[in-house]
């Protein structure tokens, strides 16, 4: 619910951004409060932007991790493994 929310508000907000007349130097002016909206709703809407690139690479992020957190159990379950092969080979030729 948030999530269509800021969706809608965003999809408000852009149609003010693309405004040439909404800059902050432009909207100072009139009123250095406007100014401070307007530097905010600009921010926020580069927000937006950048987290809709970020996101796809964070949630392949996560599962490349858990992908190499399995291999690399798996890896160190073999080189355990190789540890008592050499264990046990070592036994056997101190016993020859």
């Amino acid at each position: 619910m948030v999530i269509k929310m800021f969706f809608f508000l965003i999809c408000d907000l852009i149609r003010y951004v693309h405004d040439r007349e909404f800059r902050p130097d432009i909207v100072r002016k009139s009123s250095t409060a406007c100014e401070g909206l307007c530097k905010w709703v600009r921010a926020i809407e580069v927000y937006d932007r950048v987290i809709k690139i970020v996101s796809p690479k964070k949630e392949k992020l996560a599962e490349a991790e858990a992908a190499l957190a399995f291999q690399m159990a798996t890896l160190n379950d073999k080189r355990m493994q190789l540890q008592q092969v050499k264990c046990l080979f070592d036994v056997h030729t101190k016993m020859d």
